[in-house]
């Protein structure tokens, strides 16, 4: 005791005083901190004990809904049964897209004066923050505030209603709504966080959606409606052209359905590549690769899942298997030195292989496993298993329509496989530049061996590549560094004038070794020596490919 009594007086003789000072204030704060989280706590069990007045709540709400019903239908075109058919038609379109755009104008003012305003004027969230989460709001309510001015002072003209031109000022605007979409799933995004962390932003969101102006609506559902409003313009024209009767409004509005459709294509193609992005750039954060960049211009994300793989011990596996448009990539958890796997460890890229080099074959069911096919890339296979049927031709189509729009079919694939050997197919597109494939049925008759002209002969959809003059190369093919050109048959008289075109295509000289082998109808692969017939490689091949 006594030495222990002695130990702890020189440790506290060592302890100078302002780090007891410190400890001190540490000590206090998190006193302060607990204090202020049991008062919360106390407040809320307050507010949860409370009667809450369902009847007064809905009172108010019914009270705000009359209130807009009232503004909505107010000062439009008559609808009387009385008036020519067409003419009432026209009236009922032309109502609906001024009442609808007053919805629109009241849904904006609520998004600004209940949600954004008060939000810019405290510190419950920063700046930054805010503007990602209401973007260019401000200036779309005034977009909407002109369009509908605009249209309540046309529809009453003594010449008739002329709306076509009311809809300049958001075909001259049409970016702002273009950025206000694109960044839609970044706002939800930001505030499904923010509701998390942030109890005081929280608190504002749920008192201010409990306001009788939001009509019981969530933050959420309000912040999509500009992207709702925008994709809905085309619809409505495109249903007031049917019944215009005047000719040259019929065709200006015509031209003003152009032109907003254009912008509405323009915000779905953007929108789409831009969660394409962000799905391949967290597929990026969760994978360690150091041989494949999944961010590249023209690729796109088609598929993703966790499977089981049958080991060649007849054991099973886990592994992440993940499609894209022209590529497919296996992963898998990687065990540490006991064997074991950490949770929430990225998965490392075990394989991965260009679609025009991968097979796809479909596995009957068997007593060690069932759900299965097996992908075949250019030198190894895998056995996957999926939990279901379902889930297993789910991926089998969406292999084969990746596949199919990489190759050119000629030939239909062979029975028990979903996708034909990729040595029948021509060569892949270049993925920043998607091409659109066309399947050509396969000849019905063998094709005869090409007759030597002067002039190149017409290529046939249906024909081979030997009659259609020109046969594609394949340098390396299944590989990041594949080449490919293409070689004319064109007087091609012997196996010597064939590798001596083919050196003058890759730019090679005599002196690099070279190994050529071709493609058969059976999509065999025949190496190319001297004592090769080249009647036969003229008449069976259907592609080469070159090894340095």
């Amino acid at each position: 005791m006594e030495a222990r009594e002695a130990m702890k007086q020189a440790y506290m003789a060592s302890v100078t005083h302002e780090e007891k000072e410190q400890r001190k204030t540490d000590i206090k704060k998190k006193l302060k901190v607990a204090s202020d989280l049991l008062n919360m706590l106390k407040n809320e069990d307050k507010e949860k004990d409370q009667p809450f007045d369902f009847a007064e709540r809905n009172a108010q709400l019914l009270a705000a809904q009359k209130i807009k019903d009232k503004n909505r239908s107010a000062n439009l075109l008559p609808e009387d049964t009385s008036l020519d058919p067409t003419i009432r038609l026209r009236n009922m379109t032309i109502n609906e897209i001024v009442s609808t755009e007053r919805d629109f104008k009241v849904d904006l003012e609520t998004i600004v004066q209940v949600f954004y305003e008060p939000l810019v004027s405290t510190n419950i969230i920063d700046a930054q923050q805010c503007s990602s989460i209401f973007s260019n709001i401000a200036v779309i309510y005034d977009i909407c505030k002109t369009t509908l001015s605009q249209l309540e002072k046309t529809i009453h003209l003594p010449e008739g209603p002329k709306i076509s031109n009311c809809f300049s000022e958001l075909i001259n605007y049409h970016k702002m709504y273009s950025d206000y979409c694109n960044n839609h799933s970044n706002s939800v995004s930001l505030t499904t966080a923010l509701m998390k962390k942030n109890s005081a932003f929280r608190q504002f969101i749920e008192e201010a959606q409990n306001q009788p102006c939001c009509g019981g609506l969530q933050f959420v559902s309000y912040l999509i409606k500009p992207v709702q409003r925008i994709c809905k313009y085309p619809l409505l024209l495109r249903e007031l052209m049917k019944h215009e009767p005047d000719v040259n409004e019929k065709n200006a509005l015509s031209v003003v359905l152009e032109n907003i459709s254009d912008v509405v294509n323009s915000i779905n193609e953007t929108k789409r590549a831009a969660e394409n992005m962000n799905k391949i750039v967290q597929i990026t954060k969760k994978l360690i690769s150091k041989n494949v960049e999944l961010l590249q211009p023209g690729r796109f994300f088609v598929k993703e899942g966790i499977l089981q793989e049958v080991t060649k011990h007849g054991d099973f596996s886990v592994v992440y298997l993940c499609l894209f448009n022209d590529i497919f990539i296996r992963a898998e958890k990687k065990k540490n030195k006991f064997g074991t796997m950490r949770r929430n460890e990225k998965m490392t890229v075990t394989d991965y292989a260009m679609l025009y080099s991968v097979k796809i074959t479909n596995v009957p069911d068997c007593d060690e496993y069932s759900n299965a096919f097996e992908i075949q890339f250019s030198k190894k296979k895998y056995l996957i298993c999926t939990a279901t049927s379902r889930e297993k031709l789910e991926w089998l189509q969406a292999l084969k329509e990746q596949i199919m729009n990489i190759h050119q079919k000629e030939a239909p694939p062979t029975k028990g496989s979903y996708i034909a050997s990729p040595d029948r197919a021509t060569s892949p597109p270049v993925a920043s530049t998607p091409t659109k494939i066309t399947v050509t049925s396969p000849p019905s008759t063998p094709t005869p061996p090409p007759v030597v002209q002067t002039v190149e002969p017409t290529p046939s959809p249906v024909s081979s590549p030997a009659t259609a003059g020109k046969i594609k190369c394949y340098l390396d093919k299944g590989t990041p560094q594949q080449r490919i050109r293409k070689i004319s048959l064109l007087g091609v008289t012997s196996v010597d004038v064939l590798i001596q075109r083919i050196r003058n295509e890759f730019e090679w000289n005599n002196e690099q070794s070279l190994l050529v082998s071709y493609v058969d109808d059976d999509g065999d692969l025949i190496e190319i020596s001297s004592s090769t017939s080249i009647d036969d490689i003229l008449e069976e091949a259907k592609s080469f490919q070159l090894t340095k």
